[in-house]
């Protein structure tokens, strides 16, 4: 009977930890969604629309789907905002949530952009080329 009692104690012992780490990575994607995700978006659109030319017109059609496509996973919003330099690793170890982003780039690795295929970032050199 003590081994069952023990048993049953171990099961809700795991569970308690497993909904503990469950909240934990909540918290960080609300994190995600309500800091860094705006920020991210603002960012985008200031920069498609300072770097409007013929060839990338960046109309507001553009900024909404450029906003739609990293905001729609947290993997891509982590990913973005590295690039842009919004947050920095050290940003997400000082906010506590290092265990939870190594866990979203794992679990959503499916939705990174491969470095070699993201565009580099507009600079200065765009408009020298004029």
């Amino acid at each position: 009977m003590e081994i069952i009692i023990v048993i049953a104690l171990a099961i809700l012992g795991f569970f308690s930890w497993q909904l503990y780490q469950a909240k934990k990575v909540k918290k960080f994607k609300l994190w995600l969604d309500n800091t860094i995700t705006p920020e991210l978006c603002h960012v985008l659109k200031k920069r498609l629309i300072n770097h409007r030319s013929e060839l990338f017109p960046n109309t507001g059609e553009h900024i909404q789907a450029s906003c739609i496509f990293w905001a729609k996973y947290h993997s891509r919003v982590i990913q973005k905002a590295l690039q842009l330099e919004i947050m920095t690793k050290q940003t997400i170890i000082d906010a506590g949530f290092h265990r939870q982003y190594q866990h979203i780039l794992f679990i959503e690795q499916q939705y990174l952009l491969p470095e070699e295929t993201l565009l580099p970032l507009p600079s200065e050199n765009i408009q020298s080329n004029k």
